[in-house]
């Protein structure tokens, strides 16, 4: 076993897809005698305290909260001294379950047949037509595999979330401008998510510090100050001043950018 002091690179993919069927509300990843604590989101936190962390990678859409880049219970901040790079991959939704993102107020629930082609499911039909042909639940070893896929989530497919709510993610965006402004070596930070509504989009939001190269239109650019790139799609998500102000107290006056792609 390698010492924690002694790590120096942290990758993990931890894989994860949200229901499909976005009525329903994920399954909390929170423990039921600790229904407040996000245990992996600590865990990860706690080994990225490394002294010679240099580089931190989660990928896979895992699941998270802002206690992976603040946790709010430690007797001392944190710091990430060597820290240069940081790139999250997290899921839509949280650790409690809540969904960082809601449905578009002008668009309807919809489901999608196997070709990806929507259709208007308010009739519920191939819920009835389920129920219909349920197996007996008296019968414990016989399985329905399409019961099964309903139960998870997985069907029928009703990917209506895409508007980003700010209750729910401003708390993470704010919570790693905090561990931020705890990287005096940072020179990129990138967190990231697939939302799928009527098509998938990335929602992600960049840091890059000065001399970092980032892409602007259909180029490569060098910046010689810092910079915060939102790419936000159609989510309609406009970043706070609060976050920016934490983001310029720690690195500088952070030239900041949103496009909606």
């Amino acid at each position: 076993m390698i010492p924690q002091g002694s790590l120096k690179q942290l990758a993990l993919h931890i894989s994860y897809n949200p229901p499909d069927n976005h009525e329903m509300k994920p399954l909390s990843a929170l423990l039921p005698s600790f229904p407040t604590t996000d245990h992996l989101s600590l865990a990860i936190h706690s080994l990225s305290q490394s002294e010679k962390l240099t580089h931190l990678d989660l990928d896979g859409g895992i699941v998270i909260s802002p206690s992976l880049f603040w946790p709010g219970t430690q007797t001392k901040p944190p710091s990430w001294p060597n820290l240069v790079s940081v790139k999250v991959a997290f899921s839509m939704n949280a650790a409690n379950g809540d969904w960082y993102f809601t449905q578009d107020d002008n668009a309807s629930v919809s489901s999608e047949d196997n070709d990806g082609v929507e259709t208007d499911d308010s009739s519920s039909e191939a819920d009835e037509a389920t129920t219909e042909q349920s197996p007996d639940p008296n019968t414990p070893d016989t399985y329905n595999e399409r019961n099964v896929a309903i139960a998870v989530g997985d069907e029928p497919s009703r990917p209506f979330r895409r508007r980003a709510d700010p209750d729910k993610l401003n708390p993470l965006f704010e919570a790693a401008a905090q561990a931020a402004a705890k990287m005096p070596r940072l020179q990129r930070m990138t967190l990231r998510t697939q939302v799928r509504s009527r098509r998938w989009f990335t929602f992600a939001m960049r840091y890059h510090a000065p001399g970092e190269r980032t892409w602007e239109g259909a180029g490569a650019r060098d910046f010689d100050m810092p910079r915060l790139d939102w790419s936000i799609g159609p989510s309609g998500y406009e970043p706070v001043e609060s976050i920016l102000d934490i983001w310029r107290q720690a690195k500088g006056q952070v030239m900041q950018s949103v496009t909606e792609r």
